[in-house]
């Protein structure tokens, strides 16, 4: 058993290399097109938690449609989203032996959704924050992703299943399914896929790496 864990844990840190080594060679060929500024349009959050990365948008922007949940904090300004592994989000002492199990061996995904008013960077004061414009079309993009991401039932409500890290915040099921290429930063890589940029998600795999991306083309407005 040891030598298998073994095996396994080599061919993680093996594709994380990899992965990260691609990840130099997306980034040179983006700075290439920076994504310019929008004078008009939605702005948007992207926020590093650590090993975590969220969205975030306002709550008024978002069709009820397609986030019903929103009436449940109707003078929230800001919802985020995360995604990741359920057993790793969901445990505030998961570590790097967790991290690995859910890589390898995950069977369920959740949303986290956080809902606030105070402004992201004073809401969320130890976490960077950077601040990004889209246009309308690609912000509707943006927001068909987020809803597609919940796993609801047949009256399109999401299926809730504890209360979250902030005082306004829940953890939703997820229809994504999480494995090695598939982990939470590489989720909030293709949120922003959605909106717009030109990246390619799957090389994307670590809060850094998202942040390092987002700054080229945004405005930092809280770091840690």
């Amino acid at each position: 058993m040891t030598h298998i864990l073994g095996r396994w844990c080599a061919i993680f840190v093996c594709c994380s290399a990899l992965l990260s080594g691609i990840e130099l060679i997306s980034h040179e060929k983006s700075s290439e097109g920076a994504w310019e500024s929008i004078p008009s349009g939605k702005t948007i959050y992207v926020v590093s938690h650590g090993w975590h990365t969220g969205i975030v948008v306002k709550g008024d922007e978002i069709p009820e449609l397609l986030l019903p949940e929103k009436n449940e904090y109707p003078n929230s300004a800001y919802v985020e989203f995360g995604w990741g592994d359920a057993d790793f989000y969901m445990d505030p002492n998961a570590g790097v032996s967790e991290a690995l199990n859910a890589a390898l061996s995950s069977d369920s995904s959740v949303l986290h959704v956080v809902w606030f008013s105070n402004a992201v960077e004073k809401y969320f004061p130890a976490d960077e924050v950077v601040e990004l414009r889209i246009c309308d079309k690609e912000f509707e993009r943006l927001c068909v992703f987020l809803h597609k991401a919940f796993a609801r039932d047949g009256t399109g409500k999401a299926s809730a299943l504890r209360h979250g890290y902030y005082q306004q915040s829940k953890f939703y099921r997820s229809i994504e399914q999480y494995h090695l290429l598939n982990m939470c930063n590489v989720w909030t890589a293709k949120a922003l896929q959605s909106a717009g940029f030109s990246l390619i998600p799957v090389f994307f795999t670590t809060a850094e790496s998202i942040m390092d991306e987002v700054k080229k083309h945004g405005k930092v407005v809280g770091s840690q």
